[in-house]
């Protein structure tokens, strides 16, 4: 599996070897809805790239004191 190359819903993805775990590792994005837009906000790389970063949230009501 670790010597070819396939194509996913997400492009070309390949496996790590065995001794690694047959892993496929992909880059996770995160998006953050802020003022109605989505904002990347993970990995830090492509979020400063795109002038983004994460705004924490307001409490929750349950959390408030």
């Amino acid at each position: 599996m670790e010597s070819g190359t396939f194509t996913g819903a997400w492009g070309q993805r390949h496996f790590t070897p065995l001794a690694e775990g047959h892993r496929m590792p992909v880059e996770t994005v995160v998006v953050q809805i802020q003022n109605g837009k989505k904002v990347v906000v993970y990995p830090p790389a492509v979020a400063e790239g795109q002038g983004g970063h994460y705004k924490p949230v307001p409490p929750w009501g349950w959390e408030k004191k």
